[in-house]
């Protein structure tokens, strides 16, 4: 096994296993990948959860140059440590003063993936009196510079983001609607209706409901990137786990929003991946029928490295049943965008690998 993306599915998924020193000696190679190990988990939005499982092994193996390593992962982890803090913090800041001045909104995408944060502290605020308050506090309160450039996509949403890179390596951005390009699926206002509090490292925070959470996961990954990474199978893992999701509630609202397509492909490939990694099917009592849906998908990506694109006939199934989708509803604008989806997905991947820069998506 020496596929760093297969160790960190083992590592993160299974919390039962017991790793033998046999084991343990047959992952010495890992000292040789360092900086490959770091990267991987990184793209995949697992470094702090994957370094809290992987330092205890090393420390605790018999590998001669053990110190050394879990000095460089302990540095990493350090580092990864102190810009957490400082960035749920200002998340925290941000959408408290938002509240304290009447604007309602949910912390969404950013924290699912906590204690690993991305690059950005995204926020869900459908109201337009509301949106058009935010974006003042942004500018006023914080003293942060909206971006002089954004791109086509998020020009067409709506979408806006501010930075201050003297002090912060986050931007935070304000969505008016949780889609790309503004095509439709749950309601926004109702998701923002529907959102809870949580508290996440002793900070008090307003994020979507369970059943909010993972619809909005599941669009994202298939209708916006097509890319799977690690983060969301396990957060879809923990979440299913927990046993307080309503399924009767996830799939009404796949139905509706018709992307229950893209929703069953995004859940049936998880589970798949769930179930060679720890052997056992993830308790979602809808996909019991359905669960081939994704089953060669994720011998397919479990192949490769994470993360990792769905294949293009999957993902241009689903878009066509959502295009049908929308069509019957009578929500033409709707179909008409997630039509142009592939073409917008193309011309960007071949920008950015001509240009390295993505003016599109």
């Amino acid at each position: 096994m020496n596929n760093i993306s297969n160790i960190l599915l083992d590592l993160l998924l299974d919390d039962n296993r017991i790793w033998t020193n046999d084991e343990i000696a047959e992952l010495h190679w890992l000292t040789q990948k360092g900086p490959e190990i770091i990267s991987t988990a990184k793209d995949n939005r697992v470094l702090m959860r994957g370094l809290e499982k992987i330092i205890p092994i090393v420390e605790n193996s018999l590998w001669p140059d053990r110190k050394d390593f879990a000095l460089f992962l302990r540095k990493n982890q350090d580092l990864g440590f102190s810009r957490m803090k400082k960035n749920i913090a200002l998340a925290y800041s941000v959408q408290k003063t938002f509240e304290e001045t009447g604007i309602k909104s949910v912390a969404f995408k950013t924290l699912d993936n906590f204690p690993d944060m991305g690059r950005d502290i995204d926020l869900l605020i459908p109201d337009k009196e509301h949106f058009s308050k935010a974006k003042n506090v942004l500018h006023n309160n914080f003293r942060w510079k909206p971006a002089q450039r954004l791109t086509f996509c998020d020009t067409i949403v709506g979408k806006n983001f501010y930075t201050d890179e003297e002090n912060y390596d986050i931007s935070v951005e304000i969505y008016p609607r949780h889609s790309q390009l503004g095509e439709e699926y749950m309601s926004d206002t109702d998701i923002v209706n529907r959102r809870v509090k949580e508290n996440i490292d002793g900070y008090d925070f307003y994020v979507p409901a369970y059943e909010d959470r993972i619809l909005i996961m599941a669009i994202h990954r298939i209708y916006r990137h097509a890319v799977l990474r690690i983060s969301d199978i396990l957060n879809i893992s923990k979440l299913t786990n927990s046993h307080n999701v309503n399924w009767e509630k996830v799939m009404h609202e796949a139905q509706k929003s018709g992307a229950l397509g893209g929703i069953n492909l995004f859940l049936s490939t998880v589970d798949n991946i769930y179930e060679q990694v720890v052997g056992n099917h993830l308790p979602i009592p809808y996909l019991i029928e359905g669960r081939d849906i994704g089953k060669k998908v994720s011998i397919d990506l479990t192949r490769k490295k994470f993360p990792s694109k769905m294949p293009p006939i999957s993902t241009a199934s689903v878009l066509l049943r959502k295009i049908g989708a929308d069509l019957s509803k009578g929500r033409g604008i709707s179909a008409s965008r997630v039509a142009i989806m592939p073409i917008l997905i193309g011309i960007t991947f071949v920008t950015y690998k001509l240009l390295n820069k993505n003016y599109l998506w």
